[in-house]
C-alpha cells in the first residue's frame, strides 16, 4: 500500500478508467457507476484513493477466494506492485477463459428513422473467437434496460437519465438479428487495431462490468460513450471519452477511435430491406408485381415457370426474402409464413442456382460524413431589412443535407439556437432554439408500409414590430414515395401547440398540413421545395401559410453554403424571407 501510494497509482489515468472516474464541472472526482456492489471502499465512488486502499488490502490479503470480479483491477494492480504485491497465482475465471478472441470490432448499425431511440445510430463491440463462425461471436453491448412501450415516455426516462445501463455479453447473431432483421438498420463493421494483450485487458475490463449498472442518458452516458471506457483498458494512455464533455453521438466515436489510429478496416453490411429494396430494383415493373402477387398468396409461385430463368430466379428469391422480413416483423402470421415459404422453396428448387445477384452498392462510411455540430453565419433578408444571422447546433443532419441520400429523409436537430442581429443597431433578438426536432420520411412502396412522422419542441418569435416569443410542441404523421432519381416526395398532417403570453387565452392550437418534394440538382447539392397551411381553432384562432424552396451546396467536406426563400402569412403578418449562410461542420 505504501508503495501504492509512493507511486500515485490512486491518480492514475489507468485507475480511472477502470472505474470511470470524471471530474464533473461542481469540482471533484466521480464514477459513473452507481452500482454500489462494484466498489470496496464506501468512499469509492468519489475517492479514489480510499478505493485503491480498500482493494490492495482486499485483495492482496490472501482471503478473498474468488478474485474473477476484480479481475482487471487485481491484474493491473499486481502489475504495478510488483514483488509487494505477493506471490499469488494468477486467477483462473472461466468466465474469461472462454473468451480469447483473436480480433475486436467496433460495430455501428446505422440510423433507422422509425425509432426516435435509434435515429442516431448505435454502437457495439464483437470479441472475433477462432474457429467459430462470426455469428457466433460475441457481442459486447451496453445499453438501457427498459420494458417501456410508449415511445415518448421513453424518450423522456432516456434524456434525463431514468434508466440504468449494463453491460451484457451474448452471441453475435442475436443483435444482427435484431438491428439487420428486424429495424432495417444497416450495419458497419470496424476491425480495431490491437494486439492480443490489448484484448486480453479489454475481456478483464468487461468481465468486471457486467452486471454492474450506470444511470443511462441518451445524450451523453450513453451506448456508445460508455463502450469506449472497454477500449481504453484494452490500451493504457487513450483519453477518448475526455474528448466528449457534453454529448455523445455514436458515429462520433468511430472518428475518435480512427483519430487514434484504432481502425484497421471497415467491412459494410446490408440490412434486409435494404438487400429487397435492392433486388426490387433489379426487377421490371411486371416482374414486381407478380412477386407481390406470390408474396400475398393471389398467385401460386409457379407463374414464374413463364418466365426465362433467370427472370424467375430473381423473383423467387425478392418473394423469400420479403416472406421472411414479413414474419420478423410481424406481419404475417406462421401458418401464412410456412405455407407461402414451402411452396416458394419447392418451385424455387426447380430452378438453377444462386442468383448472379450484383452486390449493393456500398453507400459512404458514416464517420467520413460531415461532423456533427454546426456554426452557421449568414445574411437574412426581411422584406427588403438585411440582418446577420448566427446559429449554432451540436447536431446533426437535416431534409437539405447532400452528404445523406435523399430517400433517407432524416432530419435530426437538438439545441440549434439561431440569433437575428439587427438591422439598425436593433441587437441581438433570439429567432428560434429547437430543442429537439425530427422529421423521419420513410418511403413507402407495395412492399414497404411505413408511417412518416415528425415531433419537435422549441422556441420560436413573434414576426412583427414588438416580436414576443412563443413555446412550440408539434408532431405529426403521414406518408412519403421515393420517386427514384426524381427524389421524395411526402405528406404531412401536424398538431402544433403554441403557448405564450403574447397569444388570446395563453396558447393556440390548430393543424397543419405540409408537403414537399426533397431532390438533387447535382451530388453536392440537396434542395426541399415545400408548402404548408392550416388554422389554429383553439385559444388564440388564426390561419397560417407558408411555402418555398431550400437547399444546401457542399462546399468542402465540414462546409456548405446554405439559401432559402420563404414567404409566410402567420400571427397576422406576412413576409417574405431570404437567407444565405455558411455552414461550417464542427
Amino acid at each position: 500500500m505504501a508503495r501504492a501510494k509512493v507511486l500515485g497509482l490512486a491518480q492514475d489515468s489507468y485507475w480511472h478508467v477502470l472505474y470511470h472516474y470524471h471530474k464533473p464541472f461542481w469540482g471533484g472526482t466521480r464514477s459513473r457507476i452507481d452500482h454500489e456492489g462494484f466498489f470496496v471502499s464506501p468512499e469509492g465512488k468519489t475517492d479514489p484513493q480510499a478505493e485503491m486502499d480498500a482493494v490492495i488490502r482486499l485483495l492482496f490479503s490472501g482471503k478473498v477466494e474468488n478474485l474473477c470480479p476484480y479481475i482487471a483491477r487485481y491484474h493491473w494492480l499486481h502489475a504495478q506492485l510488483g514483488a509487494e504485491s505477493g506471490s499469488f497465482p494468477e486467477p483462473r475465471c472461466a468466465e474469461i477463459e472462454d473468451i480469447q478472441p483473436s480480433s475486436a470490432r467496433l460495430v455501428f448499425p446505422t440510423y433507422y428513422m422509425n425509432s426516435p431511440a435509434s435515429m442516431f445510430g448505435h454502437t457495439l463491440l464483437t470479441l472475433r473467437l477462432d474457429n467459430t463462425s462470426r455469428m457466433l461471436d460475441k457481442a459486447v453491448n451496453y445499453s438501457a434496460f427498459t420494458q417501456e412501450t410508449n415511445g415518448f415516455v421513453f424518450a423522456f426516462k432516456g434524456i434525463f437519465g431514468f434508466y440504468s445501463g449494463y453491460f451484457n455479453v451474448l452471441p453475435y447473431y442475436k443483435k444482427m438479428q435484431e438491428y439487420g432483421e428486424i429495424n432495417q438498420r444497416d450495419i458497419w463493421e470496424y476491425r480495431l487495431d490491437l494486439k492480443p494483450h490489448e484484448m486480453e485487458a479489454m475481456v478483464r475490463h468487461i468481465r468486471e462490468m457486467e452486471g454492474v449498472d450506470s444511470d443511462y442518458y441518451f445524450f451523453d452516458e450513453n451506448c456508445s460513450f460508455t463502450l469506449m471506457y472497454t477500449v481504453e483498458a484494452a490500451r493504457p494512455g487513450l483519453r477518448i471519452t475526455e474528448s466528449f464533455p457534453l454529448w455523445v453521438i455514436p458515429v462520433d466515436t468511430v472518428r475518435a477511435l480512427e483519430r487514434e489510429g484504432l481502425i484497421a478496416e471497415a467491412e459494410y453490411r446490408p440490412s434486409r430491406a435494404t438487400i429487397i429494396r435492392h433486388r426490387l430494383s433489379l426487377l421490371s415493373p411486371e416482374d414486381q408485381a407478380l412477386a407481390l402477387q406470390i408474396l400475398e398468396g393471389k398467385e401460386p409461385p409457379e407463374r414464374v415457370m413463364d418466365l426465362p430463368e433467370e427472370d424467375a430466379v430473381r423473383v423467387l428469391d425478392t418473394v423469400i426474402d420479403c416472406i421472411r422480413y414479413r414474419f420478423v416483423k410481424r406481419k404475417m402470421e406462421l401458418d401464412a409464413y410456412q405455407k407461402t415459404l414451402m411452396a416458394t422453396l419447392r418451385v424455387r428448387s426447380r430452378l438453377g442456382g444462386a442468383d448472379a445477384l450484383p452486390p449493393v452498392q456500398e453507400p459512404r462510411r458514416p464517420e467520413t460524413l460531415h461532423a456533427s455540430g454546426r456554426f452557421s453565419m449568414g445574411v437574412q433578408g426581411v422584406e427588403g431589412r438585411a440582418a446577420m444571422t448566427l446559429s449554432w447546433r451540436p447536431a446533426f443532419t437535416d431534409l437539405t443535407d447532400p452528404d445523406y441520400p435523399e430517400h433517407d429523409g432524416i432530419r435530426i436537430v437538438f439545441g440549434e439556437t439561431r440569433l437575428r442581429l439587427g438591422p439598425e443597431g436593433e441587437g441581438a433578438n433570439l429567432e428560434s432554439l429547437d430543442v429537439i426536432d425530427i422529421v423521419s420520411l420513410s418511403p413507402r412502396n407495395r412492399f414497404f408500409t411505413p408511417l412518416s412522422w415528425a415531433a419537435g419542441v422549441g422556441i420560436e418569435g413573434i414576426p412583427g414590430e414588438e416580436q414576443g416569443r412563443l413555446m412550440r410542441l408539434s408532431g405529426g404523421v403521414g406518408f412519403s414515395w421515393a420517386g427514384g432519381r426524381t427524389g421524395l416526395f411526402y405528406l404531412l398532417a401536424m398538431p402544433r401547440l403554441f403557448v405564450g403570453g403574447d397569444l388570446d387565452s395563453g396558447y393556440s392550437l390548430g393543424l397543419v398540413g405540409r408537403g414537399g418534394w426533397i431532390f438533387r440538382l447535382f451530388e453536392q447539392s440537396k434542395w426541399q421545395v415545400f408548402t404548408e397551411g392550416g388554422a389554429s381553432g383553439l385559444g388564440h384562432e388564426g390561419r397560417m401559410l407558408a411555402f418555398g424552396v431550400e437547399g444546401s451546396l457542399r462546399l468542402h467536406e465540414n462546409l456548405h453554403l446554405g439559401v432559402s426563400v420563404m414567404h409566410q402569412d402567420r400571427w397576422g403578418s406576412s413576409d417574405l424571407r431570404t437567407l444565405g449562410e455558411l455552414r461550417w461542420f464542427h
